[in-house]
């Protein structure tokens, strides 16, 4: 399975690329697909920070657990 399915799915139900979501947090597109493929770690601050872009967008209350952990 691939690693962050389930916020994978959500950024498409969003309609977030990367790239979108990457100025979103204020991150380098670069810097957001390193995280999402395992390069390197997500810290708790871009947790929450992507948290807060999926739940603007999809009127949401997703959780830490629910975007990463699961």
């Amino acid at each position: 399975m691939k690693k962050f399915s389930k916020l994978r799915g959500l950024m498409v139900t969003a309609n977030l690329t990367q790239e979108t979501l990457a100025k979103s947090v204020g991150l380098s597109k670069t810097s957001i697909n390193q995280k999402l493929s395992g390069k390197k770690p997500i810290t708790l601050e871009d947790m929450k920070a992507i948290q807060k872009v999926l739940n603007d967008r999809l009127g949401m209350q997703l959780t830490i657990e629910e975007l990463f952990i699961s």
